[in-house]
């Protein structure tokens, strides 16, 4: 199910089918914990945006735009999926 490609990604109908959903489906859960984790989660993803983009701001007004150029060739040499991140394998 946390597979990129769509193609290769099974579809909803058919995860539901999967045992270990099958057998996780039977478990309890606090709904009091789960929207707790799922605000943390929500916190957390907001944070790391705002830092990101904070990061970038300043980082763009630090630098020429001839630097900028030359950082951004380095940048599409390393991201050899072109997603526009840099996994730990592509450092």
């Amino acid at each position: 199910m946390l597979t990129l490609d769509v193609k290769s990604r099974p579809s909803a109908e058919k995860a539901l089918q999967h045992p270990w959903l099958a057998k996780m489906s039977n478990v309890e859960v606090n709904d009091t914990l789960t929207k707790e984790a799922l605000v943390h989660l929500t916190h957390f993803h907001k944070n790391n945006t705002l830092k990101s983009a904070t990061f970038s701001f300043i980082g763009s007004h630090l630098i020429s735009r001839e630097e900028k150029e030359q950082l951004a060739k380095v940048f599409k040499t390393l991201d050899k999926n072109g997603d526009g991140r840099l996994s730990r394998e592509e450092v």
